[in-house]
Formats: C-alpha cells, structure tokens, sequence
C-alpha cells in the first residue's frame, strides 16, 4: 500500500513539475479588460500578429456609430489594413477598410453603422507589408 502511495505522489510532483515548466515557457499572445466609465465602457485588447488577426467584436457606442482605435508597433514595410466587418446572417460582410500605421495610433469612425445597438462589429486586422511581427493595442467603446 505504500508503494502505490509513493508511486502516485511522485507522479502527481512530476506532473506538476512538468506543467509548471510548460506555463511558464508559454508566453500570452492575447490581453484583454475593460474600463467603465460614466457614459460608456471601453473595451481594449492587446496582441501581436504576423499575417492577419481579428480584434473582438464590438457594437455601436452610439446609434449609427462604431470606433476603433488602433495602436500599433511593428516594424518592416507596408501598412495594417483594417477592415471594418459587420456580422450579418450570412457571415461577416467588409463595410469599410482602413490603412493604419505600423508604428502609432490610428483612430477608425464609421458614421453609417446599423442604429441598433445590439449590431455586431469586428476589425480584420491585415499586415500588408514584410510579416514581421506587429503589436498592437485596440480599443473600442460600447
């Protein structure tokens, strides 16, 4: 009985070893909080991407309006592409596109969203340049 003891408790202190490793090899690729403020709540998300990634969805702060705010550090040629989506039954249909910077902020407005506040909106973010790595910080209120 003892045996079977001691066998599982090194196996559950290896596990946990093990893990342990592994958690602290992974680095987070993703953020995201939130800050709640009088009118409306901000929603930020922080990350980085090579290729293309999609921010979280988000809706109308104020009917027929929808913002993103994007800033960005990367480096290499080329612009980000943003495209602005609206979730329809469907899928996700392209309703405007943006060129932000690789380094700096960049603010989208689009004037002509659905007036419901229950829309669904998300940004395609696309490295157009060398696929280095961008960082990157976007916000949206809502």
């Amino acid at each position: 009985m003892k045996k079977i003891i001691m066998v599982l408790a090194a196996f559950v202190i290896a596990l946990t070893s093990f893990t342990a490793v592994d958690l602290a090899s992974n680095k987070a690729q993703a953020k995201d909080w939130k800050k709640t403020g009088g009118l409306w709540t901000e929603y930020w998300h922080s990350g980085s991407f090579k290729n293309y990634t999609y921010t979280q969805v988000f809706h109308p702060y104020y009917k027929g309006k929808v913002s993103g705010f994007l800033t960005a550090n990367g480096s290499g040629s080329g612009k980000i592409q943003a495209v602005l989506q609206q979730k329809t039954s469907k899928g996700w249909k392209n309703v405007k596109t943006f060129y932000a910077k690789k380094k700096g902020k960049t603010s989208m407005d689009y004037n002509k969203a659905l007036k419901s506040y229950s829309a669904s909106y998300r940004f395609k973010l696309t490295n157009t340049g060398t696929k280095k790595t961008v960082n990157y910080k976007f916000m949206s209120m809502y």
